[in-house]
């Protein structure tokens, strides 16, 4: 009759937030380069100097995929909130904006959930058309994830997408490094469309 029981939902896994992991200079510095090898592709990212895009300072990153350049980004991070802005694809082919930013705060306190709605907008050959995004990212704490080169600290983050013209909502799981050495980098990644990937080596030049 004295005894006293509290319900509380159990976290996925312990931890504390997620700015450890997520808070990465080195991938913002000019002229940092790393590369993800995966079974079937090989991912290269540059930093190249700071730039304006849609009216705002950034990071410009130039992304390749086996050799070939596919994507020009930018962001920034400012009041530790990490945001995208847009970017070139595919060659230059095409612009696309996202209206505000893609945004997502440094910090996510355990199964603290982020939720946004952003405008993404695709301009091509002088026509432009948008698309109304909501994206969901959720902190599930920190998990030890062995990879092909060692066993380390990440942290766990789900996320959920779903937009004008998807087929529902779209979710995945990122596991970023934490690591100084390799925070911001994604250890493993899995969806129910495409299974668990990892990468299988990483190279990384840090000024």
């Amino acid at each position: 009759s004295n005894i006293k029981v509290t319900c509380a939902d159990t976290p996925v896994v312990g931890g504390t937030g997620s700015t450890a992991c997520l808070d990465a200079p080195q991938l913002r510095k000019q002229g940092n380069r790393w590369t993800m090898y995966r079974s079937s592709s090989t991912e290269t990212q540059v930093v190249l100097a700071p730039a304006t895009f849609n009216g705002h300072a950034n990071a410009d990153h130039t992304q390749t995929s086996n050799g070939t350049m596919v994507t020009d980004l930018y962001s920034n991070v400012m009041a530790g909130v990490g945001h995208t802005w847009g970017g070139f694809s595919q060659g230059l082919a095409y612009e696309f904006r996202y209206q505000p930013s893609m945004a997502m705060p440094l910090d996510l306190p355990l199964n603290q959930t982020y939720s946004q709605t952003y405008q993404s907008v695709t301009i091509q050959g002088g026509t432009s058309t948008t698309a109304s995004i909501t994206q969901t990212a959720t902190y599930r704490g920190r998990e030890s994830i062995t990879t092909a080169f060692g066993t380390f600290d990440t942290c766990r983050i789900d996320f959920t997408s779903t937009g004008v013209g998807s087929p529902g909502i779209v979710s995945w799981s990122n596991w970023y490094f934490s690591d100084p050495k390799y925070s911001g980098l994604v250890a493993q990644q899995s969806s129910a469309q495409d299974g668990t990937h990892q990468p299988s080596k990483i190279e990384v030049s840090w000024n």
